[in-house]
């Protein structure tokens, strides 16, 4: 690493994830559109991973 401070430091993680991937439910980028109908119906299909049921 260099001790120049006008040097930037390297990202690990520079992009963002929502709009590098397509939307699992639709099939579009995330960047394309609103994806709050997918994220609404994601929730629905899993929401028995949410609440378990006890054991007894």
């Amino acid at each position: 690493m260099s001790s120049d401070p006008a040097v930037t430091p390297v990202r690990r993680f520079p992009w963002n994830i929502d709009y590098t991937s397509v939307c699992d439910q639709c099939g579009k980028w995330r960047a394309q559109g609103n994806h709050d109908k997918c994220s609404r119906r994601r929730q629905r299909l899993n929401a028995h991973l949410r609440h378990p049921k006890p054991k007894a």
